[in-house]
């Protein structure tokens, strides 16, 4: 960036990050998973534009690469595919705006661990929240029953259907 800009790498450097700081402070504001009261417009709008059932949102996770950070937990760092990355989620919902966003796991760290130790996963075993959690690259769906261990899924064709509804 700093070549394509022509600035120097420490302004770059410096814009980036009073860029990201800007926008981590709007967070609050902006990314929220939404009450008990708004979920059923987002699941009529799931079930809409793709047939999806009781769908409150889609969950993706990514590695992002980041230096080796050193020290004698660096190897918590290396994902699976032999980098140094920090594991990151998010969910959105039918209208694709992030409803939800954790970058702090290291690489090495499950996608289900980071789903089970979110505040979306205390969320929803509260059992306030009717609809599922969508996973994106496995089409599991994932319900507050699920993450306590509670519903058993099985795979019929290209989804996962849960064998049994949770009590709303």
């Amino acid at each position: 960036m700093a070549d394509w800009s022509q600035m120097s790498r420490t302004s770059v450097c410096k814009f980036v990050g009073l860029t990201a700081t800007g926008i981590a402070s709007l967070a609050s504001e902006y990314l929220k998973f939404p009450n008990a009261r708004d979920v059923t417009a987002i699941i009529q709008k799931f079930h809409t534009i793709a047939g999806m059932p009781e769908v409150i949102g889609c969950i993706d996770g990514s590695h992002f690469p980041v230096r080796g950070p050193g020290g004698n937990e660096a190897e918590l760092y290396r994902c699976r595919k032999g980098y140094f990355s920090i594991n990151t989620q998010g969910i959105c919902d039918a209208d694709l705006k992030f409803m939800n966003t954790i970058a702090s796991w290291p690489g090495t760290v499950h996608n289900s661990r980071i789903i089970k130790n979110s505040q979306v996963c205390h969320i929803l075993k509260q059992g306030n929240h009717p609809g599922y959690l969508e996973t994106v690259g496995t089409l599991v769906v994932v319900t507050y029953s699920y993450l306590s261990k509670d519903l058993q899924l099985t795979r019929s064709g290209a989804t996962t259907q849960p064998t049994q509804r949770p009590e709303m």
